[in-house]
């Protein structure tokens, strides 16, 4: 009977065999367990004011996959939570860079007394010649001949005269002065308005104002590589500069945005654990930049609140929106809108020949912050720029500075050198402007009156200066052309100034030399050329180039006639030089070699007389 039984036995743990072995390999497969969320990590309170949140792992972002993600450990940096974008359809450019055509249009004519006009160039760094030596010094041949570029440099040394003891840390000086000249930027204008600021010639504390950079970094695919790898490495120069008081963030975004590090004190970031926060960028997805600013300016707003710290917004990015806001206007306007009254510099940096540069360049102009161009990633010239800025802090004397000009209405503003209403295109000015005046341009951003100016942050011994073309009344009782509020935050004082200067028609102490606005003025019209100039080249329309040039020099060459003045003979020479080196380009009839040389040297030389007369004053 035993016998029997046996083999029913034997199947049945047979069988119990097979369900256990099956358990093991179900139970081989599934995935380990989560770990457990790290602890709430609250940041110790310093003298910069910060922020204090309960930090979570930050999950990586759909559609976002990486095959080796990093995990911060909880003992090293917080990390916060992705602000996600609302879901928008794919766009259908491709991510990242695409060329950007600058339309030649007419100037609005006259332009409105109320609105808010960004500064159009805002690199503030010396043109590189590295590479150029020998055609600076021995020149091209073209045309049968050589042709050299004498050295450009500023007209004069500062001329704005120095504070009065009784003035503050920035004094306003102004220029109010019939146009001398019979050849003139508008032929209607009757005179130069010219505002100029001046700082205090040594710092009066060795108080320095702590900083805070979140930094906006575009991740979108075409950041892939050399430019990804480049601005990680900016990140961290700029980082081994800081002291302990100091504050940074990481914000990066491509069709969606995350704070990979919140705004934290310096202090409480080890070069280790921020190198494992700049190995979660990677680039892959579309492109918001609108969003991305929104997120930096949100983690720095908080920090901007006290007048001893200075806040930096600082985005790199390659391309174009592609993703949700594209209209970069929109973009400008949001980002006017966005900061308000806070006090926040946003720095922009176009990685690659490819970049929208102009663009990112007005966006920075919204701040009076600064605007980089990185060719070369790899060369570390972005860290060094950085680390320059932030060393200005040591010698910074105002900062915020904002500029209202309230014009008469009797008076007609009829151009305003180097600037742009904010809404306004991107675009190359028309050689040809239609007869009468163009009065459909841009409708300005709302809110007070009076034309808005933000002025870039300024340190000891520095000046700044505008230039507007006016034309006042032929017979009029007006005794002012109007006034202009200026406002400011002391840097040393840490407290916010705020004057109001009348601008009389009459004498006034706080008056500028005839001579000084009309010097201010011309070299305003040449700057303003060349960029206009460089632009035609990036377009490669070297017909308007040429044309350009060409028409500027019998500008220079009637102004000579009606001031006879070294300097203005100095500036005919340059110009002239120049329009030689672009007919020659225009004309097509050079060798490759001889193409690429003279192109190399033109648009040096135009680059360094765009920024040495644009009205900034930098010992």
């Amino acid at each position: 009977m035993l016998r029997g039984l046996a083999k029913p036995i034997d199947l049945a743990l047979l069988l119990v065999l097979l369900v256990l072995g099956v358990l093991v390999a179900v139970l081989l497969t599934l995935p380990e367990p989560p770990a457990p969320p790290p602890p709430t990590i609250t940041p110790t309170p310093s003298e910069t004011p910060t922020v204090t949140a309960t930090w979570t792992p930050i999950p990586p972002r759909t559609p976002r996959v990486t095959s080796t993600p990093t995990a911060l450990p909880p003992t090293e940096l917080p990390t916060a939570t992705p602000v996600l974008a609302t879901p928008t359809p794919r766009p259908t450019a491709p991510p990242g860079s695409t060329a950007t055509p600058l339309p030649l249009v007419a100037l609005t004519v006259p332009l409105p007394r109320s609105g808010f006009f960004i500064r159009r160039h805002n690199d503030f760094a010396a043109p590189d010649p590295s590479g150029l030596e020998a055609l600076l010094a021995d020149g091209v041949t073209v045309g049968g001949g050589v042709v050299s570029v004498p050295p450009i440099g500023p007209l004069t040394g500062v001329r704005v005269p120095a504070l009065r003891s009784d003035e503050g840390a920035l004094a306003l000086r102004y220029g109010l002065t019939e146009i001398p000249l019979s050849e003139r930027r508008d032929a209607a204008a009757t005179h130069y308005l010219e505002i100029a600021l001046r700082t205090r010639a040594e710092q009066e504390t060795a108080t320095s104002p702590a900083v805070a950079y979140v930094f906006v970094v575009d991740t979108s695919g075409s950041m892939a590589g050399a430019k990804l790898i480049g601005a990680r490495a900016a990140m961290r120069a700029l980082f081994a500069e800081m002291r302990p008081q100091d504050t940074i963030g990481i914000v990066d975004f491509d069709d969606q945005v995350r704070t990979v590090l919140p705004a934290t004190p310096a202090s409480e970031v080890t070069p280790a654990a921020l190198n494992q926060v700049l190995a979660q960028l990677v680039a892959q997805g579309g492109t918001d930049i609108d969003l991305g600013l929104m997120e930096g300016i949100s983690e720095v707003k908080a920090l901007s609140a006290g007048h001893n710290v200075v806040s930096h917004v600082v985005l790199f990015s390659d391309g174009n929106p592609t993703d949700r806001v594209t209209d970069w206007m929109q973009i400008r306007n949001n980002l006017v809108t966005a900061i308000g009254d806070a006090t926040i510099r946003v720095s922009t940096f176009a990685f690659g020949a490819d970049a929208n540069a102009r663009e990112l360049d007005a966006l920075a102009g919204v701040t009076g912050a600064d605007y980089g161009m990185v060719v070369d990633p790899a060369a570390g010239g972005v860290g060094q720029t950085l680390a320059d800025d932030l060393a200005r802090r040591d010698r910074l004397v105002a900062k915020d500075i904002r500029l209202t000009l309230q014009i008469e209405p009797e008076v007609e503003i009829r151009h305003f050198f180097g600037h742009d209403q904010v809404g306004s295109p991107i675009s190359r000015a028309a050689l040809d402007q239609p007869a009468g005046d163009v009065t459909t341009g841009p409708v300005a951003a709302s809110g007070s009156d009076g034309m808005r100016i933000v002025v870039p942050d300024m340190a000891v011994g520095e000046a700044y200066w505008i230039v507007l073309e006016i034309a006042l009344p032929a017979e009029s009782p007006l005794i002012t052309a109007g006034w202009v509020d200026l406002t400011y935050v002391d840097a040393a004082a840490a407290r916010p100034v705020a004057t109001t200067h009348a601008l009389p028609l009459g004498a006034s102490l706080a008056k500028l030399p005839v001579d000084l606005v009309v010097q201010h003025a011309l070299g305003a019209w040449t700057s303003e050329v060349a960029f206009h100039t460089l632009d035609d080249l990036n377009q490669d329309d070297l017909a308007t180039a040429a044309r350009r040039l060409a028409t500027h020099r019998a500008a220079l060459d009637a102004a000579y006639a009606d001031l006879t003045t070294v300097w203005v003979a100095k500036e005919l020479e340059t110009v002239t030089h120049l329009s030689t080196l672009a007919d020659a380009l225009a004309a097509g009839e050079l060798t490759q070699r001889q193409t690429a040389d003279t192109r190399a040297l033109l648009t040096y030389a135009l680059e360094a007389l765009g920024k040495t007369r644009s009205g900034v004053w930098r010992p």
